[in-house]
């Protein structure tokens, strides 16, 4: 689900998957993958392609 959101945000499901491995400024500089291990993290990986999205990052 993270990924299907990546992808509509990021354009395509390769550019979701490289930014899902990297490391992203507004999660403290930590890769999405690290983040995601529980509703917490997913959250706050959903909030942050909402900056995105919007160009509030």
């Amino acid at each position: 689900m993270i990924l299907d959101q990546a992808a509509v945000v990021l354009g395509s499901r390769d550019h979701a998957e490289q930014w899902f491995n990297k490391p992203a400024r507004g999660l403290d500089y930590q890769p999405p993958c690290s983040v995601v291990n529980d509703e917490h993290g997913c959250q706050r990986i959903r909030e942050y392609l909402g900056r995105i999205e919007h160009g509030i990052y």
